[in-house]
């Protein structure tokens, strides 16, 4: 079973300003402090040529899912979010994720394509989520196709937060 994901969201930032910041290290460090809750940790940060590549490890949001399939799952279950991004070229840049929790069949991976909208940008989310679980399977995925889409929306508005605080702090 799969479920699409798909989601455009809007900043009042350029694509420039919006890709500087998925690509400093102290943007990823406020936004697992800030978004993510306890539990949640920067595993990793590394730039390699024009490629940045993000890891996060947070706890798996057993709340959210169905009770019949959040009673097998242990507390100590963790979710691992890797995004990596690439260059940002004429006003476009890509970038992929893949979130993994440990020892459960459940997959999230997703594009993502950030491009200039005049003085603003979009960003266009494309993601699947796939669950290989008998029976249940359906209504999971249905739970975290949900969301997701949240968590996109949360991350924009965080994210232009973000720059607005640092365009302050400079100013």
């Amino acid at each position: 079973m799969t479920r699409k994901v798909s989601r455009v969201e809007e900043y009042a930032q350029s694509a420039a300003e919006v890709h500087r910041a998925v690509t400093t290290r102290q943007y990823w460090v406020d936004r697992v402090a800030e978004l993510d809750g306890a539990g949640a940790e920067l595993v990793s940060f590394e730039v390699t040529g024009d490629t940045t590549r993000i890891v996060v490890s947070k706890p798996a949001p057993v709340g959210r899912m169905p009770a019949q399939v959040a009673k097998l799952i242990p507390d100590s279950v963790r979710l691992e979010v890797t995004e990596s991004w690439g260059p940002l070229a004429d006003g476009v840049a890509h970038a992929e994720m893949v979130a993994d929790i440990a020892g459960m069949p459940i997959t999230l991976a997703a594009k993502f394509v950030l491009k200039d909208a005049g003085a603003r940008s979009t960003l266009d989310f494309d993601g699947t989520v796939d669950v290989r679980v008998p029976v249940l399977g359906k209504a999971i995925e249905g739970n975290i196709a949900t969301d997701v889409g949240n968590e996109v929306t949360q991350i924009a508005e965080y994210t232009e937060t973000w720059l607005t605080r640092e365009r302050q702090d400079k100013a």
